[in-house]
């Protein structure tokens, strides 16, 4: 729950609306012995091990980023140092940078996004479908 409250912050309040759904349809459009929940079953069994191992590689990652920026980033977080419980480490002033700017949120974002859409299970095929459709489409309005 914390996770969807700061993806909320993070993203928007639209993320909410599409956990939401995506929990209704693995209620209602997948229930239990659909090929749906078969095919998400399936998945899920395959990819299982690795899901915590890139969760924890994420977060480093993260956290490396979140180093490289002004802010800084609290890797030590309870233990006090100079007597501060979250004291930032982070790179010497010259070499770091600020975040936030138009580039980030019009170019970076949106690519990144997409790229974390697509590596979903499945997602490929969805989209490979959608191009395959829309191609037949267009041919037959031409």
């Amino acid at each position: 729950m914390t996770g969807l409250v700061l993806a909320a912050d993070a993203l928007g309040d639209w993320i909410v609306l599409a956990v939401l759904a995506a929990a209704g349809w693995s209620v209602v459009g997948a229930g239990p012995g659909s090929a749906a929940a078969d095919a998400v079953q399936a998945g899920l069994t395959q990819i299982g091990g690795w899901i915590g191992a890139a969760v924890g590689v994420g977060m480093f990652v993260h956290c490396l980023g979140d180093s490289l920026t002004r802010s800084g980033c609290p890797w030590l977080w309870p233990l006090p140092i100079r007597g501060e419980t979250w004291y930032e480490i982070r790179l010497p002033r010259p070499l770091r940078f600020s975040t936030g700017h138009w580039f980030e949120h019009a170019v970076i974002v949106p690519v990144l996004t997409i790229g974390g859409v697509l590596l979903l299970p499945g997602a490929v095929e969805v989209v490979q479908r959608l191009f395959d459709a829309t191609s037949v489409w267009l041919a037959g309005r031409s």
